[in-house]
C-alpha cells in the first residue's frame, strides 16, 4: 500500500493488544505480543473512504528489578515491525 508511511505517522482511532508471551533472559524481561491499529476514515481516491487495519508485532524488553527502581528511570526497549497492513471500503 503505498500511503502506509502517511498512515503510521497519524493516531489510530482504537488500539487492540492481545496478551503475549512474557519470558524472563537473564536480568531482562521480554514481552512479545501483537497490535492491531484501527484507522477510520481513510480516504482513498480508488476506494472512497475506508478504515485501514494495521497489524504490529511488538517486543518489549526491560529489567527484571523494575519494582526496586521506577520503571521510568530503567533502560526500556520497544519495537513494532510491521506485519500486515489492510483496507475495507466503509459501508454507507
Amino acid at each position: 500500500m503505498p500511503y502506509a508511511k502517511t498512515i503510521l505517522e497519524k493516531t489510530p482511532h482504537q488500539i487492540q493488544t492481545l496478551p503475549g508471551i512474557t519470558v524472563q533472559n537473564g536480568k531482562k524481561i521480554i514481552v512479545n505480543r501483537k497490535v492491531l491499529a484501527v484507522y477510520r476514515n481513510v480516504h482513498f481516491s480508488d476506494k472512497g473512504d475506508c478504515v485501514v487495519y494495521v497489524r504490529l508485532d511488538e517486543q518489549i524488553i526491560y529489567e527484571d528489578s523494575w519494582k526496586e527502581k521506577a520503571l521510568i528511570r530503567q533502560e526500556l526497549c520497544q519495537e513494532l515491525r510491521l506485519e500486515s497492513i489492510y483496507r475495507k471500503t466503509t459501508k454507507k
